[in-house]
């Protein structure tokens, strides 16, 4: 599919800080024949002159100020704009790899995909997600839809995140607008379920070019007192688009765990105590049985581990450290910096996160700290069935 027009939407609300390298990013991109639009959602600050500035640099650049509606909304309003026969779509406080566009538009073209999937990179992390090749029809959607979806345990499974992705424009057009304007979390979660309800060719690249920005400050990142409401209407929404596209008669045993382990997610978001809400197993707990351990991971994998190997008592916790450690603020116990492992004695260092790029990586850094493969143990968590 190369030579094809891409028409790349990014959405942008009072990001003043990061939006001028989010479009240079799109703009230096290798592949050329792209058309950039720029969704001003409203902004109350410097956002949309800066949208305005860089479009008198690109001729490829047409902006859109809106009154602010919400990223449904955003993202609408560009797709009503655009004309090219690939979609993509960009977060206004992300930037891309420059060869992104161009290695994308090739793989969809070889593989004649309708919807492509790649990876991002996060602080620096690669999350490379496993090669999928899959046609999907009305006989085997639902099955797809279980294993590609719903199952948190696959390692296959295809993330919902619609920046991470290349669409065919009759598809996204057609998928988008059925969103309901006013959902305000999980929306591309629905837009997936819609994707992969027909007939089409989805292919998942093991390549990561999309550059994601935590932001600590973004509303998805903060506990609010409707996040757990919001959670439901999630759910809600997601079940009710199923019977919609009659799948999931009798919600499969993957869908049910994965309603479940939202409202779990909800609960533990605002949860006064965060260890009294398990989400994920520890297996095999008797392996470290006397042994003294650092546990490395305060997220909630780690959280549940922490309260695992503490109720049973089978082992010595020596140190608890993670990378964001000044933020992990617990009554139980205290979390410290990974420069700490220098220090401190230990039989095996548990490594306690969800992702296995991101594994890997702290794995490569405890090596340099001259801690060797066989004292370190990290298996894919496993969420409670």
């Amino acid at each position: 599919m190369s030579g094809l027009l891409i028409s790349v939407i990014v959405a942008v609300y009072n990001i003043e800080n990061y939006i001028e390298k989010c479009v240079i990013s799109i703009c230096n991109q290798t592949y050329r024949n792209l058309e950039i639009i720029l969704v001003d959602d409203g902004s109350t600050d410097s956002s949309g002159e800066i949208c305005d500035k860089l479009a008198g640099m690109d001729d490829r650049i047409k902006v859109i100020h809106q009154k602010n509606g919400g990223l449904v909304k955003c993202r609408k309003a560009g797709l009503q704009e655009a004309v090219g026969e690939l979609i993509g779509f960009v977060d206004g406080d992300d930037y891309l790899e420059p060869d992104m566009y161009e290695r994308m538009s090739l793989h969809m073209g070889q593989y004649h995909a309708d919807l492509l999937h790649t990876g991002s990179i996060i602080n620096g992390v690669k999350r490379i997600p496993k090669f999928v090749n899959i046609e999907i029809t009305d006989a085997n959607a639902e099955k797809y839809i279980n294993q590609y979806v719903f199952d948190l345990n696959n390692e296959e499974r295809i993330l919902p995140s619609i920046w991470s992705k290349l669409f065919k424009r009759e598809l996204i057009v057609k998928c988008y607008d059925r969103v309901p304007d006013e959902c305000s979390m999980g929306e591309d979660m629905i837009c997936l379920l819609y994707c992969m309800s027909g007939s089409l060719r989805l292919v998942s690249m093991e390549e990561a070019f999309y550059h994601y920005t935590y932001r600590p400050q973004s509303i998805m990142n903060h506990t609010t007192d409707d996040y757990y409401l919001k959670k439901i209407n999630l759910i809600t929404t997601i079940k009710k688009t199923v019977r919609e596209l009659g799948t999931n008669n009798g919600i499969s045993k993957e869908a049910d765990m994965y309603f479940r382990q939202e409202l779990l997610s909800g609960l533990r978001k605002n949860a006064k105590n965060k260890f009294s809400i398990q989400q994920f197993a520890l297996r095999d707990v008797k392996r470290f049985e006397n042994k003294k351990i650092i546990l490395y991971g305060a997220g909630a994998v780690g959280q549940d581990y922490y309260a695992q190997l503490m109720r049973t008592g089978i082992c010595h916790i020596t140190l608890w450290v993670d990378k964001n450690y000044e933020n992990c603020l617990f009554d139980e116990c205290r979390v410290y910096s990974p420069e700490e492992i220098k220090q401190t004695p230990c039989d095996l260092v548990l490594t306690a996160v969800l992702d296995r790029c991101i594994a890997e990586n702290i794995i490569s850094e405890i090596n340099q700290m001259g801690i060797p493969n066989e004292k370190i143990v990290w298996e894919k968590p496993v969420y409670l069935s």
